[in-house]
Parts: C-alpha cells; sequence; structure tokens
C-alpha cells in the first residue's frame, strides 16, 4: 500500500464538507458549518454504529463461511489454468488496475476536487464517502493481513485478505448510491474482474477475494447509508445557537 495514498485518505477525513463552504447552498439545506475535527469525530461514530450492525455480522459471517469452504479445497493452478485464453484473462488486467490502492485514492482525490471546484456537490459527497471507506478499509484489511499472514499462492506474504477486491468492492454501494444503476453496475462489473484478476495472477487465493469482497461490501454499505432519522443537531453560529433536528 501507498503511505502517500493512505496519508491522503486520512487528510480528507480531517477536513470534511468544510470545502464546501465557499460553494452557496439552498436555504432550506444550509446550515451552520461545523468544526473540522468535530464534524470528523461526528462521522466516525456514525459511520461505526452503521458498520458495528446485523447487515455487517450477516455479510461477514456469509463472506467468512464461504472462505472457509473454499479454503478446504482451493488449488489457484487449475483457476489460472481455467482463465487462460479465455476471455477473462485479458478482461481481469483491467480489474487488476481498478482494485489498485493507488488507483482508488488517486480517484477520490480527483472527486473531492472536481467536484469542489465544479459546485457539484453529488460528486464532492461521494469522494468523501469513498475517502472514508479507503481508510476503513485499510485498516480492516492491513490489520488481518498482519495478523494471518497467510503466504500467497506466488510465494508473498500477507494473502489473506484481498485488499483489491475489498476496495473495488466498497466502491461498488457508494458509486450506485450517488449516481444510480448506470455507474453501479459498471462498478460491480468491475469488482468482480479485480477478483478474477487477483485469481488469475495468483495473487490471491479464491478465499481471499472472497472475504475481502465481504469487508469492501461491509464498509461501503456503512458509508453510504443515509444518515439516521431523527437525527439531533446543535451548532453555534454567529448569532447564538442552533437546534436543529433531521426526519
Amino acid at each position: 500500500m501507498k503511505r502517500w495514498a493512505v496519508v491522503t485518505m486520512v487528510a480528507c477525513l480531517l477536513a470534511p464538507r468544510t470545502v464546501l463552504a465557499a460553494t452557496p447552498l439552498e436555504p432550506a439545506t444550509a446550515r451552520a458549518p461545523e468544526r473540522p475535527m468535530v464534524e470528523a469525530a461526528r462521522l466516525l461514530r456514525r459511520d461505526l454504529h452503521q458498520f458495528l450492525s446485523r447487515r455487517t455480522l450477516l455479510i461477514l459471517g456469509t463472506g467468512g463461511a464461504l472462505a472457509g469452504i473454499a479454503a478446504g479445497r482451493e488449488d489457484p493452478q487449475a483457476i489460472v489454468d481455467g482463465l487462460s485464453g479465455s476471455t477473462w484473462e485479458g478482461a481481469s488486467n483491467v480489474g487488476n488496475a481498478w482494485g489498485n490502492g493507488a488507483l482508488v485514492a488517486s480517484l477520490t482525490g480527483a472527486m473531492l476536487v472536481a467536484g469542489h471546484i465544479s459546485g457539484d456537490s453529488t460528486m464532492f459527497d461521494t469522494g468523501f464517502k469513498m475517502a472514508r471507506a479507503f481508510v476503513y478499509t485499510v485498516v480492516l484489511v492491513e490489520g488481518l493481513k498482519v495478523v494471518v499472514n497467510r503466504t500467497r499462492p506466488d510465494g508473498g506474504n500477507y494473502s489473506f485478505p484481498s485488499g483489491h477486491a475489498a476496495f473495488a468492492t466498497a466502491m461498488v454501494p457508494i458509486l450506485a448510491r450517488g449516481y444510480g444503476p448506470r455507474v453501479g453496475v459498471p462498478a460491480g462489473l468491475l469488482a468482480g474482474l479485480t477478483s478474477i484478476g487477483r485469481l488469475e495472477d495468483r495473487r490471491h487465493y479464491l478465499s481471499d477475494v472472497l472475504f475481502g469482497s465481504a469487508i469492501g461490501l461491509s464498509v461501503g454499505l456503512a458509508v453510504s447509508d443515509r444518515e439516521p432519522a431523527h437525527e439531533v443537531r446543535l451548532a453555534v453560529i454567529d448569532h447564538g445557537v442552533a437546534l436543529t433536528m433531521g426526519f
């Protein structure tokens, strides 16, 4: 994982939404900007609440069960032989690039900058969700890699789980939430190609990409969910204190 990519994403978390302060908002949706650290802490609590849910338990439990079944009968070379010469072999190279952490970080940064410059709040919010998902995924995936320390099919270290599969899958619900099926469906196909590419290159076992995808899906859904209902907010403004409630 490129260190600059992680630093970039952390910086995005420490400066949320305040970048949009220069962009005029409609009176019905405008709210007083909060301090960056306060907003970052609020979003962290919100994302953690969404992640620690029965849905996440179901996704990770299913992914873990499938990974366990696959681990008992994995044959990396048989998968490579099966993909050799097929359409999937060439297409998987696209997937390998799409799930690369450096590319994900670059795409995220580009969406944040372009969304701010153009005043496109959907693009900016989508980029900011991707930034949060990127950081959470790095923490979960890299932590598990160190703890498990599984040898890759090609002899390398830290095979389980697949970071590429996790990054690519995490983007799917976020992009689908922001732009609908016209972007969500292609993102899902690219996530599938990413997993195939990791298998075809002998960088991962099937169980690695299955559980990596489960992590990515859990994180992406947690970050892309709408704000919880009945949210009460207290903000300090120029001439006093404002209390708002969202439904």
